[in-house]
């Protein structure tokens, strides 16, 4: 049963990286004091946060009581951009929870996430062994719309969010000062990286380029951030010590990350993980390939600074799982 060791092992490890993040945005969770060594992406963080607590209710029903009381701080419009470029098994809940959030805050910027959905009638919430969790009392209406069965959600306004120095904090801080839109993302972007032009800024934060186009050239006025011409390309970059120094963040070696491509390699694990109920075969070679080639891709294109990340193929399940765990270990401050 080496495959369900296994999904045990990386659920507990997803949802401890996880539950670090919500319980620093606010929720009150009794994770340990880690410190992660990378800024929070908010919508990254809903897009996995909602399959892996499918094994986590409590979890689960404390992330949306967060959205209930902190939505406005979600870009709903990057968020169904990133679904519109990249598949998250958590589209279909995703859904669901903009359909509850829309109905019981009013918030029509949730309106916009809602689908109809085109799976047949599940638990939402599963045990570790992929079985249905029992369920108590009434559903509730709204998720079983969405072919979600699941108990009433009790609501709570008991988050309390402080934004402190921590850089991880970083692009939190930057939409409550300059709201939740592309420029913040932009000015995120190019704290992080050592410059950027609007083509490769548009592709990792999942805004359209004449967007993010027309904001650089107005910020680029402000005299705030520089422009610098490099053949055909004019690429952008900012005095990071003055912003760092504005913005009453420490200064930190964090580098970019592409989130929203890394969370969605742990998505592509977890999918086959829970695709592989009661089985002890392996996959044949040349599926296991494909599939370690496929997550290898993904996390080449997060950035993310990791031992032969760009080669990262193997001919063996076990180590190339190993492998996938002290990855999620390097995430954390040492």
């Amino acid at each position: 049963m080496w495959h369900n060791n296994y999904r045990d092992k990386f659920l507990e490890k997803l949802s401890s990286l996880l539950s670090t993040q919500w319980k620093m945005l606010g929720v009150p969770l009794t994770t340990n004091p880690e410190k992660i060594n990378f800024v929070i992406d908010i919508e990254a963080l809903i897009l996995l946060s909602l399959t892996v607590f499918r094994f986590y209710p409590r979890i689960f029903d404390e992330v949306i009581n967060w959205l209930y009381s902190n939505g406005t701080l979600v870009n709903t419009q990057r968020l169904k951009n990133i679904l519109k470029a990249e598949s998250f098994a958590s589209k279909e809940i995703v859904s669901a929870v903009a359909d509850f959030l829309a109905t019981k805050k009013n918030q029509p910027k949730w309106k916009g996430l809602i689908k109809e959905s085109n799976h047949p009638l599940q638990s939402l919430f599963l045990k570790k062994d992929l079985s249905e969790y029992p369920q108590f009392g009434e559903d509730e209406p709204i998720f079983r719309k969405h072919n979600f069965t699941r108990g009433k959600i009790t609501l709570r306004n008991n988050i309390i969010l402080e934004v402190t120095d921590n850089p991880s904090y970083q692009n939190l801080k930057l939409r409550l000062l300059f709201g939740v839109n592309t420029r913040a993302e932009i000015i995120n972007y190019l704290l992080l990286a050592e410059n950027g032009n609007s083509n490769n800024i548009s592709r990792e934060t999942f805004f359209y380029q004449k967007t993010v186009y027309d904001i650089l050239k107005e910020l680029n006025l402000s005299n705030l951030v520089f422009s610098t011409k490099k053949g055909k390309a004019v690429n952008f970059q900012l005095e990071k010590e003055k912003w760092y120094s504005f913005l009453n963040i420490k200064q930190n070696n964090f580098y970019f990350i592409n989130l929203v491509y890394l969370y969605k390699g742990f998505d592509l694990i977890l999918q086959y993980l829970m695709s592989q109920p009661n089985n002890n075969s392996l996959l044949s070679e040349y599926n296991f390939l494909k599939l370690s080639q496929k997550i290898s891709e993904y996390l080449a294109r997060s950035y993310l600074k990791f031992p032969h990340i760009k080669n990262f193929v193997f001919s063996k399940e076990q180590e190339f799982f190993d492998v996938i765990l002290q990855l999620i270990d390097s995430l954390y401050k040492p």
